[in-house]
């Protein structure tokens, strides 16, 4: 079966949905199936950044370069629509509700009558952009789905109280590796002279949509309650910067718990892999 997946960005750009649309290419392609992506130049979205080196790309994904606004966090790919035309997949599956590449993909679909999937990766917003985005773009996106697939029931719910008319849902929660935790691996830690410490650990891009202002937030208060158990807590936030770093790190100083705040940057595979064997607690708020 030749599927094509639709995508904003792909890695080596960083992100969660970003590293599972690569495993299931990856996981199709080992099981004989004809799998491509559809995707862009993008390392970063908002602000725009590019990919300082895609020369490792290997040749079944294509990437286009986009439109990007900087006030608007809708880039578009020039070449995409073009490039699906020529194409002869038998399922376009795209990622990503209020994103260009889902709603290029949706289209191209139903002109040609090919099975349109979705993951949305839903997350409603209150921001008044958002909503006309869903009333004029992105309704008629998921409307085009010939199955909409959800990672969790929440999701699921979220569609449907904004009334969203799903003709086919499936629940496929993201899963791990359970082989890529086989292996016990050095302490990272160390290197950072956090051995002695109860590591707490953020992993993901680093932006106020990831709650990270609401666990520097809780720091002080997690620090002092620790004490009673004789835990030495240090929070290390891992992931690679989306524009709030600084103003991140204006909150922890403002807080008074700068000195219990380490910032990793981005983790490799395996570092990440070690970080999360050794921290004493993981958070994502």
């Amino acid at each position: 079966m030749r599927i094509t997946h639709v995508t904003l960005r792909y890695p080596p750009a960083s992100g969660g949905v970003e590293e599972y649309v690569r495993t299931i290419v990856e996981r199709l392609r080992a099981e004989g199936d004809t799998a491509s992506v559809e995707t862009t130049h993008l390392q970063t979205n908002h602000p725009a950044t590019i990919l300082k080196s895609i020369l490792d790309d290997p040749p079944y994904v294509r990437r286009h370069p986009a439109w990007t606004s900087r006030h608007l966090a809708y880039p578009v790919p020039r070449s995409l629509s073009s490039s699906l035309a020529a194409s002869t997949p038998d399922v376009i599956h795209a990622h990503g509700f209020w994103y260009a590449p889902a709603d290029i993909a949706a289209r191209s679909a139903r002109r040609r009558n090919i099975p349109f999937v979705l993951n949305p990766y839903y997350a409603p917003r209150t921001k008044m952009l958002w909503r006309m985005y869903r009333e004029l773009v992105g309704n008629a996106t998921i409307a085009a789905a010939d199955a909409v697939v959800v990672i969790s029931p929440q999701e699921a719910s979220a569609l449907q109280a904004d009334g969203h008319a799903l003709r086919r849902v499936e629940l496929i929660p993201p899963g791990i590796d359970p082989q890529e935790f086989a292996q016990r691996r050095s302490n990272p830690f160390i290197r950072y002279g956090l051995q002695n410490k109860d590591v707490l650990l953020f992993a993901g891009r680093i932006a106020l949509a990831k709650g990270i202002d609401l666990l520097l937030e809780a720091l002080p208060d997690i620090i002092r309650g620790a004490e009673d158990r004789d835990l030495d807590i240090h929070c290390c936030i891992a992931g690679e910067d989306f524009g709030d770093r600084a103003a991140l790190e204006d909150l922890a100083e403002r807080l008074g718990i700068a000195s219990a705040v380490s910032w990793l940057g981005k983790l490799s595979r395996e570092d990440l892999l070690a970080a999360y064997q050794h921290a004493r607690v993981f958070v994502f708020p």
